[in-house]
C-alpha cells in the first residue's frame, strides 16, 4: 500500500462529544454481494435487540433471504424495510460481512461507520483514498475478540445457515 494513503488511515485521537452519549443510530443492513454467502450480519433477533434501545434499523428487502430469514421476521423485529440498495447505506451505522464498494461508499454519508469482516479484503487505492475523504470508520469485526478468551466474535454473532 502507498506510504501517503497508509499515514492516513493510521488511527488517530480526536475528541469526542459527550452530549451523544444517548444519541441515537439508524444502522443499515444491506443485501450482501454474493448469492453463495448464506450469512447476514445481523439477525432478527439482533435487530429486535437494537429497535428496543431506540435504535432505528433499515433493512434492504430480501437481505436475510440466504441466510434463511424472511423480510416478515424483519419487519416483525422492528426494521424498517427498504427497497433499494442505496438506502441502505445511507445511515449512521452499516453492518455488512464485506467492505463497501467505492459505488456503496459514495451512497454512505460523510463520518458513517461500517461494521464488517476486513481479512483478506483487497481495495484500490482510490478506494482507501474515498474512505478516508468520507471520513468513513471502519471496525474489523473479525478483529474483535471475547473479553473471556481468544475467540472472536464473528463466529458467534453472525447470523448463517
Amino acid at each position: 500500500m502507498d506510504a501517503a494513503i497508509d499515514e492516513r488511515l493510521t488511527p488517530c485521537l480526536e475528541l469526542i462529544q459527550t452530549e451523544a452519549k444517548n444519541k441515537k443510530f439508524r444502522i443499515g443492513i444491506p443485501s450482501g454481494v454474493g448469492e453463495e454467502d448464506a450469512r447476514i450480519a445481523l439477525t432478527p433477533q439482533a435487530v429486535e435487540a437494537l429497535t428496543v434501545q431506540g435504535h432505528k434499523i433499515v433493512y434492504e428487502k430480501s437481505a436475510g433471504k440466504n441466510a434463511r430469514f424472511a423480510d416478515e421476521q424483519y419487519a416483525k423485529s422492528g426494521a424498517q424495510m427498504v427497497e433499494t440498495h442505496k438506502e441502505a447505506f445511507m445511515c449512521d451505522i452499516i453492518v455488512r460481512l464485506t467492505l463497501p464498494t467505492d459505488e456503496e461508499i459514495e451512497f454512505m454519508p460523510n463520518g458513517a461507520t461500517v461494521i464488517c469482516c476486513l481479512k483478506n479484503i483487497r481495495r484500490s487505492a482510490e478506494t482507501y483514498s474515498l474512505l478516508v475523504k468520507k471520513r468513513i470508520n471502519i471496525i474489523g469485526i473479525d478483529y474483535l475478540k471475547q473479553a473471556s478468551d481468544d475467540e472472536t466474535l464473528l463466529g458467534s454473532c453472525l447470523g448463517e445457515v
